[in-house]
């Protein structure tokens, strides 16, 4: 069951960031696999494939590639929550 997302071509500035990331040894864990993710669907995987490369759910998968879309390559870092302050 292969999902195809029409994803639309990268900009020369967005691959490089992504590749910022993704090289990068401080790049947080999540944002290294949801640049994964961006970076599979902009070689032309399925959204299941893209998925499986960054081992996200394929609805995670598609919730992520809607911030990218709508954000950018700034979408794919998370976003700071309510509630009590870590120590």
């Amino acid at each position: 069951m292969s999902h195809i997302v029409a994803f639309p071509e990268l900009t020369g500035e967005q691959l490089v960031d992504l590749q910022r990331l993704l090289r990068s040894r401080s790049t947080p864990a999540g944002v290294h696999r949801r640049a994964i993710l961006i970076w599979e669907l902009a070689a032309g995987s399925s959204l299941v494939e893209a998925g499986e490369a960054a081992a996200l759910h394929y609805t995670n998968a598609h919730r992520w590639v809607r911030r990218f879309l709508a954000s950018g390559v700034k979408g794919l870092t998370d976003r700071t929550r309510s509630g009590r302050p870590p120590d």
